[in-house]
């Protein structure tokens, strides 16, 4: 994005203006994070692909990047769909702790 400031960035509308500069094209992609938001078990999976629940276990600073990284971009995502993140929580299959608890 060439000659437009970082302080476009601070905030999600001037990100999309500066992003999608056709409003037709930039209400098509809000939209579509909205759909997205319909799709509570989608976005569960990417919140558990992200890690977004647990703790970063990296051996290296490298990958302690990446999956941070990850995170935030869900996060992000989760913003966008208009989702609250412990309704992700109360979608995820939770493994029982001890032999025969059911949950």
């Amino acid at each position: 994005m060439r000659g437009v400031a970082s302080k476009l960035y601070d905030h999600a509308v001037n990100w999309f203006a500066a992003t999608w500069p056709d409003g037709g094209r930039r209400r098509v992609v809000l939209e579509q994070y909205r759909d997205l938001g319909s799709k509570q078990k989608l976005l569960a999976d990417i919140a558990l692909r992200a890690n977004v629940f647990g703790p970063i276990r990296a051996e290296t600073d490298r990958q302690a990047w990446i999956e941070e990284g990850r995170r935030q971009l869900a996060v992000e995502i989760f913003k966008m769909a208009k989702t609250d993140i412990d309704l992700l929580w109360a979608q995820i299959e939770k493994r029982p702790s001890k032999a025969g608890e059911t949950r």
